[in-house]
């Protein structure tokens, strides 16, 4: 049910990292929060960079998820970005469980990838 809206969250911001000019830092970052966490994750899957993805050659420098739903599987999901990703959830959070985010980040890690989480105790 959420799939193409997905798909067009994670090509949108494609525009962005386009459209960036050169600056003496790296960036941008893309960053997302609850439901723009999910986009803002897994906008690192190659399978969805092939897809969906910048043709100038840019791209973000890393990815920020405030409280995403990990949930959702998808092919050659292990086949992330190798730039950096950070992923802040709660605990306590009952709408998007933080079990499956700790699940995939150890997947990722498993995988030599720049992940971290940090996780909030009773929020």
């Amino acid at each position: 049910m959420y799939a193409p809206q997905l798909f067009h969250e994670i090509s949108e911001p494609v525009v962005v990292a386009e459209s960036a000019t050169e600056r003496p830092i790296p960036g941008p970052e893309l960053m997302g929060v609850s439901r723009g966490g999910q986009p803002a994750l897994y906008a690192g899957l190659k399978r969805f960079q092939q897809l969906h993805g910048s043709t100038s050659g840019k791209s973000f420098a890393g990815y920020i998820a405030f409280y995403p739903n990990c949930n959702t599987t998808y092919r050659a999901e292990d086949d992330f970005d190798d730039k950096p990703v950070r992923v802040f959830h709660g605990s306590a959070d009952d709408y998007a469980p933080v079990a499956s985010c700790r699940a995939y980040v150890e997947r990722l890690r498993a995988k030599g990838k720049d992940i971290k989480m940090i996780e909030y105790s009773g929020a």
